[in-house]
């Protein structure tokens, strides 16, 4: 079909249908210790979709094209210890535009549905680990710091090439 370049990875079976023995699955989310390793969302997704058509217009060539991306992660553990738990989130970007040999014009939207749903956070660990890691001054002991996503992002770009 014209205009339309579907594109995605992953096991079409998992190794269990084919009677192998997956014996990495494990590995991958729990560690030494048997908690489930930090920042790791058991459940995830990453998709895109884009259309892009020409445009006929006064004599130029143009293409339009619209586009949606979205990204979901699972609730997942911030620290080793399994003790801080981030909450599950989506995120949509939006983007319309025009191209041409010499220019491209979008108008983008980010964060669509203004989510601000925390996405990362450090521990700041404590005082006698910060002094022999280097850190100074030696910040406060066991807290988290949370870092708040960007809002919803309305925009307008241009580029032109010579």
């Amino acid at each position: 079909v014209p205009g339309f370049d579907p594109d995605g990875n992953g096991p079409i079976t998992p190794p269990e249908a084919n009677g192998v023995q997956d014996n990495t699955t494990d590995l991958c989310i729990v560690s030494n210790n048997g908690n489930k390793i930090e920042d790791i969302a058991e459940h995830s997704f990453v998709g895109s979709i884009q259309y892009m058509q020409p445009l006929t217009f006064s004599n130029m060539d143009l293409d339009w094209f619209v586009q949606a991306s979205t990204v979901y992660s699972g609730e997942r553990f911030a620290d080793s210890n399994n003790l801080v738990t981030l909450d599950s989130y989506w995120t949509v970007d939006l983007r319309a535009g025009l191209t041409s040999e010499q220019w491209d014009l979008l108008l983008y939207v980010d964060n669509l549905l203004n989510d601000d749903t925390v996405k990362s956070v450090q521990g700041s660990g404590s005082q006698i680990n910060t002094i022999r890691q280097g850190g100074f001054p030696p910040g406060p002991s066991g807290n988290t710091i949370a870092f708040l996503p960007d809002p919803r992002i309305i925009g307008l770009r241009g580029q032109v090439r010579f």
